[in-house]
């Protein structure tokens, strides 16, 4: 008989009173586009994925939200494909589910940026809400550049028009729960908005602080860091503002590398905490020890 593997992806950790978890919502395997990393030798690229465990000519992309539950509030930062996502994805509910959470019972759901594998989670197969008694905020910065009747569609080109009329159904369906954060503001006692444009023109990361203890959801400031803190100023397909992407790159690591603060890649193999430190072409992402506290 065939074994079968379905096994729950998750995996808790305490940062001071505060209790994590991350929450896989799953992983694809594609073909690495020609171009996918821009100006950089095919084979420097190819060397650098194989090296971190990529197969050759493939992409290998992980999603994993981040819960953080602060006894008071239930928090979740992005929320992975939803139902209509690729083969593999989609998993964040069921994952939240074998962890003893329900849906009903987030009280808070933060979106890093406006991609779909970050905002699409938000609508249940029947586009109505899939945390129904959460509030929804988002970056006031996103918001103004993916929603604001200043620009149309035209000014979007391709995948980015794709991914701006994805954003405007979902918040539409949305409505008044949608609220909005500035950088820099606490939005509940302990997570704090902190600017990380680039990848996306409003991209933000929080921090998350707990009785002394700190770290950094830093979402898609890097995608897969193995390459990404390695080679900071490579810029994929995908990162919307180039300069820009790597510029918040090298500051925000640079800043985790000499503080020691955790950090948490929302891309990151599972289960996505770690720590940078400064290498000879950047940084290094040193993978959290799984434990059990």
């Amino acid at each position: 008989m065939e074994r079968q593997f379905d096994n729950p992806g998750f995996y808790s950790r305490r940062l001071g009173d505060f209790f994590l978890t991350a929450l896989h919502d799953g992983h694809v395997i594609r073909d690495r586009p020609a171009g996918f990393i821009r100006g950089v030798d095919e084979a420097v690229v190819e060397a650098a994925f194989t090296e971190v465990g990529n197969s050759p000519g493939k992409l290998e992309v992980s999603f994993n939200p981040l819960l953080v539950d602060t006894g008071a509030l239930r928090v979740l930062i992005d929320t992975g494909h939803g139902p209509n996502g690729p083969p593999g994805t989609g998993r964040t509910i069921a994952n939240l589910t074998a962890r003893e959470y329900s849906p009903k019972e987030i009280d808070v759901v933060l979106i890093s940026h406006f991609h779909g594998d970050h905002i699409n989670g938000l609508l249940d197969a029947e586009e109505k809400p899939a945390f129904p008694n959460a509030r929804i905020i988002i970056p006031a910065p996103e918001r103004d550049f993916w929603l604001s009747d200043r620009h149309s569609d035209d000014e979007f080109p391709g995948r980015m028009k794709v991914n701006r009329q994805a954003a405007q159904r979902i918040f539409a369906a949305l409505g008044e729960r949608v609220e909005t954060v500035d950088w820099c503001q606490e939005i509940v006692p302990g997570i704090t908005a902190i600017e990380s444009a680039g990848h996306s023109p409003g991209h933000t990361s929080y921090r998350i602080t707990s009785e002394g203890a700190a770290l950094l959801f830093a979402g898609d400031v890097t995608n897969n860091p193995g390459i990404f803190a390695r080679y900071p100023d490579w810029i994929a397909t995908f990162d919307n503002w180039p300069q820009k992407t790597a510029q918040t790159r090298h500051r925000i690591l640079r800043e985790l590398a000499e503080t020691g603060t955790p950090a948490y890649f929302f891309h990151a193999p599972f289960p996505c905490f770690g720590r940078i430190t400064a290498s000879e072409t950047g940084f290094d992402f040193r993978h959290e020890i799984w434990r059990q506290d």
